[in-house]
């Protein structure tokens, strides 16, 4: 497993986006804000919690091309919860780096659909983000997937573009960090609240997703507020 790196990124933005294929448009690096913002949610497969994406940016320059970082970024699902907590800890600690989350809970899961409410999120997320990245600033989104949320109200003015990648959080830095991002946030919240009011559904172990002691809770004690209705409990 590697660990990546804005460099990856580049790779992929090259890969993606015309202006990177020209090499003179590089140069504009040193002249204009160029920033990255990558983009994935979890929680898709629980049945009970809110869905939880992140926005996670830096700013494009030469400096970030160079650089690595001090803890393991990768698919939040291939790290261990240390490595995870590490990187999380760093990511959010490091002035560099802008994330911000976002989240549609139960209630709107079950009104609009999951893959609706994952994009929503997703919005949410980047619109947080976008305060503190300026209107001049060219945005390129990368976005873990197949599916896109609609972001040309929210972009405004913003020279912009965006890419689904598939597996994304194995490929690219953004991504992988908008990945440990929302997975630390989201697993922080089940365990507080499993610890507050619901602790027959070992959420504090289980974050919400349809284990063997999950299944045996709900036919016992039945569904919370917390739980999407709409999902069956396979």
């Amino acid at each position: 497993m590697k660990n990546l790196s804005p460099q990856d990124d580049l790779r992929l933005l090259e890969d993606r986006f015309s202006f990177f294929k020209d090499p003179h448009s590089l140069n504009s690096i040193k002249t204009h804000e160029h920033w990255v913002l990558g983009l994935d949610e979890v929680g898709r497969g629980c049945v009970a919690g809110p869905v939880t994406a992140s926005a996670f940016a830096y700013r494009f320059n030469e400096k970030s091309l160079l650089w690595n970082s001090p803890y393991r970024v990768f698919d939040s699902k291939k790290l261990s919860q240390k490595q995870r907590f590490e990187a999380f800890s760093f990511l959010k600690s490091e002035p560099k780096f802008l994330s911000q989350v976002g989240e549609c809970s139960p209630e709107e899961i079950d009104d609009i659909n999951i893959l609706q409410a994952s994009l929503l999120a997703m919005q949410r997320a980047t619109e947080l983000c976008l305060k503190n990245i300026p209107e001049s600033s060219s945005v390129w989104i990368l976005i873990d997937g197949n599916k896109a949320p609609a972001m040309g109200e929210l972009m405004g003015p913003r020279n912009w573009q965006q890419a689904t990648i598939v597996k994304g959080d194995s490929k690219s830095f953004a991504i992988a960090s908008a990945s440990i991002v929302a997975k630390e946030t989201r697993d922080s919240f089940m365990k507080k609240i499993a610890a507050d009011v619901h602790e027959d559904f070992a959420w504090s172990s289980n974050v919400g997703y349809p284990t063997p002691a999950h299944k045996m809770a709900t036919q016992t004690h039945g569904l919370t507020q917390w739980h999407r209705k709409s999902f069956k409990m396979k």
